[in-house]
């Protein structure tokens, strides 16, 4: 008994060890070196997320100054030649010596070098203004195309929710309609007199027949319920006619007795 006790002690010594092995390893080389690796993967993501971000933002900052930057070279570029050509015109009256005979051409001439000079500036002025107004309308323009586009999807999906909760409410009506209607006579229920049932037969636009029977003290607007109820007008305005003798049924609390309707008759539902 002794040994074998001894041997379980060192086998659960060992095992012991073992566990205390594996875990020192796992908190010291495995743990680390995976946290570290993830670590470095999140760091990445980050840097292209907030690269990506930056290359964005600076996309945008490009495209909202290429407008400007056009006009400013324009701009630039006019100053220069203005200043040249005030330069040119300097050297010139510097260069020239006025005799008293020629002294009131050479004020013209200097007059005519001005006046060419100022004309110019003013073209290159007009052409920037121009470019100025050209770019404003491209910009009302898109706002204004924007502006529509939007207002067109709102109007799109007003409609689409106005006409989700038409059919809605219709439907609700349909049911409510449908649950009270009355019942159809059973020619086997004995509380009921055969001879105060009367058969109709309605024929719709399309083709379709349908019979049914109603008591013959019912009026015109139960047989109206019933085809309403049916569902196969889509909301469609119709009326009521007696084939023989030919009749237009347009009093929907008369009875079917008084419309001359029982025993049975035939109804034909003509769309208006």
């Amino acid at each position: 008994m002794l040994p074998q006790l001894r041997t379980l002690i060192y086998v659960i010594g060992a095992i012991f060890f073992f566990g205390s092995v594996i875990t020192i390893v796992y908190e010291v080389v495995i743990k680390p070196y995976f946290k570290k690796r993830l670590q470095k993967k999140y760091d990445a993501l980050t840097l292209t997320k907030k690269k990506t971000d930056m290359d964005e933002e600076k996309e945008e900052q490009v495209k909202k100054r290429q407008d400007s930057v056009e006009i400013l070279g324009l701009e630039k570029e006019v100053r220069n030649r203005k200043r040249k050509d005030q330069e040119k015109l300097s050297k010139k009256e510097n260069n020239v010596v006025y005799s008293p005979t020629d002294s009131t051409q050479g004020t013209y001439f200097k007059d005519q070098g001005r006046r060419a000079l100022d004309d110019y500036d003013d073209g290159v002025t007009a052409s920037i203004n121009e470019t100025r107004s050209l770019i404003r309308s491209q910009e009302e323009e898109y706002m204004e195309s924007l502006f529509l586009d939007q207002r067109r999807e709102q109007n799109k999906k007003e409609l689409e929710r106005l006409e989700q909760q038409r059919l809605a409410e219709r439907q609700k009506a349909l049911e409510t309609l449908r649950n009270n209607l009355k019942p159809e006579p059973d020619v086997q229920d004995k509380d009921i007199d055969p001879s105060g049932i009367t058969k109709i037969l309605l024929k719709f636009p399309d083709g379709l027949n349908q019979t049914r029977r109603f008591l013959k003290h019912d009026k015109i607007q139960d047989i109206l319920d019933y085809i309403n109820s049916l569902d196969n007008l889509n909301d469609k305005e119709y009326e009521l006619i007696l084939t023989f003798p030919k009749k237009v049924l347009d009093k929907p609390t008369s009875t079917l007795e008084e419309n001359d309707l029982h025993p049975s008759s035939s109804l034909y539902i003509h769309l208006k």
